[in-house]
C-alpha cells in the first residue's frame, strides 16, 4: 500500500470508529433517535474537510519526486492524522465514563472545538504532503 492510500485510510478508519461509537451510544440508550442525525452531521463536519481535502488532492497532478526528504512529509502527515483520531475518539469515548444527560452533545462540541484547534497542525500537513511532488 503506498503512502497515499495509508493516509487516507487512517482517516477513513477514525471517521468509521466515531460513527461507531455514535451507533454503540444509541444501543446502550444514551442517544435517542432523534439526535443521532444531529450527532452524525455534528461529526460529519469535524471529518469532512480533512477526508474532503485528501480526495481532493488524490486526483490532483504532481510533478517529479526529488530524492532528499521525501518521506519526511508522510510521516509528519500520519503523526499528527494519528493524533487528531486519538483525540477525536478519546473524547467520544469519555461519555461513557461521564454519563449525563446531554454527554453526546456535549464530547461532539468539545471534539469540534478541538478539532478546529488543531485544525492548522492537523491540515497543513496533509495538504502539503498531497499537494508535493508525485509520491
Amino acid at each position: 500500500m503506498n503512502e497515499r492510500a495509508i493516509l487516507l485510510w487512517v482517516w477513513i478508519a477514525g471517521y468509521v470508529a466515531c460513527i461507531g461509537i455514535l451507533m454503540f451510544m444509541f444501543v446502550k440508550g444514551l442517544s435517542i433517535l432523534g439526535n443521532l442525525p444531529a450527532h452524525f452531521s455534528l461529526l460529519s463536519s469535524i471529518y469532512a474537510p480533512y477526508i474532503g481535502t485528501i480526495f481532493a488532492y488524490w486526483f490532483s497532478r504532481r510533478g517529479a519526486v526529488s530524492a532528499a526528504n521525501h518521506r519526511q512529509p508522510f510521516l509528519v502527515a500520519v503523526a499528527m492524522s494519528t493524533l487528531f483520531q486519538v483525540l477525536v475518539i478519546a473524547i467520544l469515548t469519555s461519555v461513557f465514563f461521564h454519563v449525563e444527560r446531554k454527554g453526546i452533545e456535549n464530547a461532539l462540541k468539545v471534539a469540534g472545538e478541538v478539532a478546529t484547534a488543531i485544525a492548522v497542525l492537523t491540515a497543513l500537513p496533509i495538504g502539503y504532503f498531497f499537494g508535493k511532488e508525485k509520491c
